[in-house]
């Protein structure tokens, strides 16, 4: 099967996703929001969770807490 990447026709090996990846034909996808206040996160654990938990629901892959923690405090 061929695809149109970035105005080039590819073999669908090459096309970097599947094509008919759900989250790619209909938008799949998880977020949360996470308030800071006077540079205070505000629940983050919770938040995280429940990131979790909405992943595992929709049945992808889950969330590398590591990586998010490290990002919301490079934020911050």
């Amino acid at each position: 099967m061929l695809a149109s990447v970035n105005g080039q026709i590819v073999d669908e090996s090459t096309a970097g996703v599947a094509l008919f990846d759900h989250g790619l034909t209909v938008g799949d996808g998880v977020f949360e929001t996470i308030a800071v206040r006077r540079g205070v996160v505000l629940a983050a654990s919770r938040h995280l969770d429940r990131l979790v938990r909405s992943a595992e629901g929709m049945l992808l892959p889950p969330p590398d807490l590591t990586a998010l923690r490290r990002a919301v405090a490079e934020t911050v």
